[in-house]
């Protein structure tokens, strides 16, 4: 029987695939179409993002191929609004940067096949049957014969139109629909438009955003109010975006590809029922302003492969599985009503009285520093918190930067056994919860406990005590604990106190029936 049957080979579920064998999980992935999409969707990948991506050893590729995002600007005409770097994400090497999105996944497939997993393209499930024990999933696969294969748990990250999320009930709500029809395309072209940089062209019908692209085009997308296009557009309709929001540097000389499509804005009632669970486009969906769709899937999709893994190996019981809605949904229903607003006051403000509201404020906004200080991290993700979560506890203590929720800070420290340095914020190698304990000053008290009780979870909680105290510890010690994501779980004194052991024994106890842990292939690397 299959671990984890993945269905969908976009970047969510390439990356959550990736992340689950490298953790020795055997996973099987399916796609419906018969061979992979070769047109750009998404083109932006954040810091975040590029973080995890490090962690699959392919980032560096992925700067390779793309373009540095440096900059973005608001023009009104010829009028610049704001102007922005976006190349001054704190806290990571990693900045934001422009790759289609085929490219990205192309990368995803190769390093998926050098963990021994092939994509099985033209395999469509049509449909699953859930018990205790696993989910059955019918497939259709490219030559035609009914299969019928089982996993532990099946994850959809089967886009819009997700067959694993109506298969399994899922509700899926619609929010403020958008009735503009959006046209875009990749150009070749003559242009006076700053390169390494996004340009939002706010016109009085309408918007058009160009964004530059690797081989030296140009994407031109963007909609004219009361414009039904019939078809996907040519030279002349993209330029016509152009000409209508009053940017006259531009000549479009050649279209490569084009299409048209429309915003649809939804989000999944829950983001898991039983073994079944949704990532990505299949959880939510929502405007493509700010280039958040393709990142916070894969966003769900680390959230979730640690959880997973834990479970699969049977380290933990699956109530685990319930942070996933309670973490990933609100995140991603803050992002449908930002990009909502962003669409309705900065994209869509027509009125004079609107357009002079939205302009200064944009001027304002720039002025004291809040687009690179504010909006960008936000968009990069690497402000995503969850504090509300029932991982995240704080068992008492002396205020101090480690907030339970939040990414523990990047520090590195060595190790007191001598076993090396390590990094807070890096994953365990064996996908484990990092316990860090550091005594009070003078007093060893309270480490053999801790060490004794962390030793009742193998392959859920390791401990590590670091050679010398860290930042903003304080005097009367320090226990944490991070979570294979970095984010910090549990903070307390470095004592096995009631709420330490509430908060373990919530997080990690281990499955009912011991005798059927799993057997799990070799981790790979």
């Amino acid at each position: 029987m299959t671990d984890v049957l993945v269905v969908g080979a976009g970047p969510t579920g390439l990356t959550l695939a990736c992340l689950l064998r490298r953790q020795g999980i055997a996973v099987r992935v399916v796609d419906r179409l018969a061979e992979p999409a070769k047109l750009a969707k998404a083109t932006i990948i954040w810091s975040r993002s590029l973080e995890i991506l490090d962690e699959l050893g392919i980032a560096g590729m992925a700067v390779d191929a793309g373009i540095a995002l440096e900059h973005g600007r608001f023009l009104d005409g010829t009028k610049e609004l704001a102007s922005t770097r976006t190349d001054c994400v704190p806290g990571t090497r990693w900045q934001p940067l422009i790759l289609p999105q085929e490219q990205l996944e192309r990368l995803l497939r190769e390093r998926l096949a050098t963990l021994g997993v092939e994509v099985e393209w033209g395999a469509q499930v049509t449909a699953l049957e859930a018990d205790g024990d696993g989910v059955g999933a019918t497939l259709l696969p490219a030559d035609g014969r009914v299969e019928c294969d089982r996993a532990g748990y099946i994850v959809g990250c089967d886009g819009l139109r997700s067959v694993v999320r109506s298969s399994a009930g899922i509700g899926w709500r619609e929010h403020a629909p958008y009735d503009e029809v959006f046209q875009l395309g990749d150009v070749e072209a003559e242009t006076s438009l700053d390169p390494n940089t996004v340009h939002f062209l706010l016109g009085r019908r309408g918007i058009s955003v160009a964004i530059p692209m690797p081989g030296g085009l140009l994407r031109v997308v963007g909609y004219t109010d009361g414009v039904t296009p019939e078809g996907n557009p040519d030279r002349d309709a993209l330029q016509q975006l152009l000409d209508d929001v009053g940017h006259s540097g531009t000549t479009i000389t050649r279209v490569r590809w084009s299409g048209t499509f429309q915003v649809v804005r939804r989000l999944a009632d829950t983001f898991r029922v039983g073994r079944v669970l949704l990532a990505g486009d299949a959880a939510h969906a929502h405007s493509p302003a700010g280039g958040q769709g393709l990142n916070t899937g894969i966003q769900d999709a680390y959230n979730l492969a640690w959880k997973l893994g834990l479970v699969v190996r049977g380290h933990v019981a699956d109530k685990l599985l319930d942070s996933y809605t309670s973490e990933r949904r609100p995140v991603a229903a803050r992002i449908l009503k930002l990009t909502e607003l962003q669409d309705r006051h900065v994209f869509g403000a027509r009125s004079p009285l609107a357009r002079t509201m939205r302009n200064t404020a944009l001027r304002v906004v720039e002025r004291i520093g809040a687009l690179e200080r504010k909006v960008i991290p936000d968009l990069a993700q690497v402000t995503v918190s969850y504090p509300n979560s029932p991982l995240s506890i704080s068992g008492g203590g002396r205020r101090s930067s480690y907030i339970p929720g939040s990414r523990v800070p990047k520090i590195t420290f060595d190790a007191a056994d001598g076993s090396g340095t390590i990094t807070l914020r890096d994953p365990e190698p064996d996908g484990s919860i990092r316990l860090v304990a550091v005594a009070a000053r003078g007093s060893e008290t309270g480490l053999a406990e801790i060490e004794a009780f962390a030793n009742e979870f193998p392959g859920a909680l390791r401990l590590r005590q670091p050679a010398t105290p860290l930042p903003d510890g304080g005097r009367a010690g320090l226990l944490i604990a991070v979570r294979p994501d970095g984010h910090i779980a549990y903070r307390g004194p470095c004592a096995v106190t009631p709420a330490f052991r509430a908060w373990v024994h919530a997080t990690v106890s281990p499955p009912a029936r011991l005798g059927a842990l799993h057997e799990s292939l070799p981790a790979h690397t």
